[in-house]
């Protein structure tokens, strides 16, 4: 049946009635459907062919979730502690009532522990929802941003006119990235990373208030690449290194597994030790060094190009 044309007028003929009759039958079909397709997460409708000028059916792909990835992503939100016990309960709800079948939303919540959650809310909680989106709607319209950041050691107020480059999510925190409007002001920064074009990272639960202005910049898409470099090296506020290590062989799948980005050169014939470079940011090189102990030999550490 999927692709086989329907014309009322055939059909009006065929049946001996009027064409309102053919339409009313096409509409509680299409009504049908919808509804099956709402309860399955996939299903076919019926649609207008202008250009065979006729009604056929026609698949629709699956729109809902499956139960493995709503659990999946409910756990991360658990997990994560990013949002208030409230928003975090609402959040979970509104997943298992819209993607999850009315015959499993009970196991689901029995999986995910929803109403026995032991949940631990953060202090200087923020309304995450509408700060994220006031933000990026900012950054995708090249709009100024005023902010008011509490400092974090003397618990005072500052006001800073800001360009707006991302926000992200890391550490148990969200965290706007940006730019200061003014080339002589600091938005948190040293005159040095000013000019090496690093934005600042400000926590979002330290923001009092924060205001889209009408004010536009100039967006300039040849530098994009730099201030990604740039947001990187903000998030742990310093400069990529490569640490050239040796380790046995049996140390190198877990040092793999501490830093998948970390890259094997070369390895000694035998049980010989293998040469490993490892990127990994400067003030967290002797901390990674003292978590891997003495199943690793520092030989050098160089920026990162």
């Amino acid at each position: 049946m999927n692709g086989k044309l329907v014309q009322k007028r055939k059909e009006s003929v065929r049946y001996h009635v009027d064409n309102r009759t053919i339409q009313r039958d096409i509409d509680d079909i299409r009504a049908y459907l919808a509804e099956m397709g709402r309860e399955r997460g996939a299903g076919n409708t019926v649609v207008y062919d202008r250009a065979r000028r006729g009604y056929r059916l026609e698949t629709v792909q699956p729109l809902a979730l499956t139960r493995e990835e709503i659990l999946v992503l409910c756990k991360m939100v658990l997990d994560s502690f990013m949002f208030s016990e409230e928003e975090t309960r609402e959040l979970l709800n509104k997943m298992l009532t819209v993607y999850t079948p009315k015959e499993e939303r009970a196991v689901m919540a029995e999986l995910l522990g929803v109403q026995t959650l032991p949940y631990e809310e953060r202090a200087g909680h923020v309304d995450v929802f509408r700060r994220i989106w006031e933000w990026c709607c900012a950054v995708t319209g090249c709009h100024y941003v005023r902010i008011s950041l509490r400092d974090g050691r003397t618990g005072g107020l500052r006001e800073l006119k800001v360009k707006p480059v991302a926000a992200t999510y890391t550490g148990h925190y969200f965290y706007i990235i940006a730019f200061p409007a003014d080339p002589d002001g600091d938005a948190g920064l040293t005159r040095t990373e000013v000019a090496t074009g690093v934005p600042g990272a400000f926590r979002m639960d330290r923001i009092e208030s924060m205001e889209v202005l009408e004010q536009k910049y100039l967006e300039v898409y040849s530098n994009r690449y730099t201030e990604l470099v740039g947001l990187r090296r903000s998030l742990h506020g310093d400069t990529l290194r490569k640490v050239l290590v040796t380790c046995g062989k049996k140390a190198v799948p877990e040092l793999l597994d501490l830093v998948p980005e970390a890259e094997v050169l070369s390895c000694e014939e035998g049980e010989g030790d293998c040469l490993v470079q490892v990127p990994i940011f400067r003030r967290f090189v002797h901390r990674w060094l003292e978590k891997v102990g003495n199943r690793v030999q520092l030989l050098t550490v160089v920026d990162s190009d």
